[in-house]
């Protein structure tokens, strides 16, 4: 029916080209919806966003995105993974389920799906799925994920390469980008 890509670093930085752009769009039609009077906001607000890819080696490098919020409307977000091995999976999720960030470090939970060919061959497309993810904003960067419901579907952790994590603390900006 398509072709098919073979494992690469071009394939894998279009992957990360593609799964950005879904953010993008994501961010831009929530930022269009949300109400323009922001003092009825609370202080307690919160919210972490990254795009990289975690792991060495060829076939070994999992893509992810995500951009994760909380406010006094509940929980927001999307998240992006494209896991690792052959054949890839891709995770996608805008149910956020859970957000704790405490300092520089936000765990998150999502439930979603496996998409593509692998998932209708291994009846994954309609077998929900949850995302765990913790990510630290740091020099490195660093992030765990685990794709799982019963049994592991896709895991990976270690420094974010080609990308960046920004975990916000309350009141102080950025994390560590602010102290420059």
């Amino acid at each position: 029916m398509g072709s098919r890509v073979r494992s690469s670093s071009k394939a894998a930085i279009g992957v990360l080209a593609v799964v950005i752009a879904l953010v993008g769009s994501m961010w831009l039609a929530v930022a269009s919806a949300t109400p323009k009077n922001h003092g009825n906001y609370p202080v307690t607000a919160q919210r972490a966003k990254g795009a990289g890819f975690v792991g060495t080696g060829k076939g070994n490098i999992t893509a992810f995105a995500f951009d994760v919020s909380t406010d006094n409307r509940g929980l927001h977000g999307v998240v992006l993974i494209h896991c690792a091995g052959k054949p890839g999976k891709n995770f996608a999720s805008n149910h956020i389920t859970s957000l704790t960030i405490n300092g520089n470090t936000a765990t998150f939970s999502a439930s979603g799906k496996i998409g593509g060919w692998w998932a209708k061959a291994h009846n994954h497309s309609s077998v929900p799925l949850v995302a765990d993810v913790t990510a630290v904003d740091n020099n490195p960067d660093m992030i765990s994920i685990n794709v799982h419901n019963g049994s592991t579907v896709c895991t990976a952790s270690g420094a974010v390469t080609h990308g960046k994590i920004i975990v916000p603390v309350p009141n102080k900006g950025h994390g560590h980008d602010d102290k420059k």
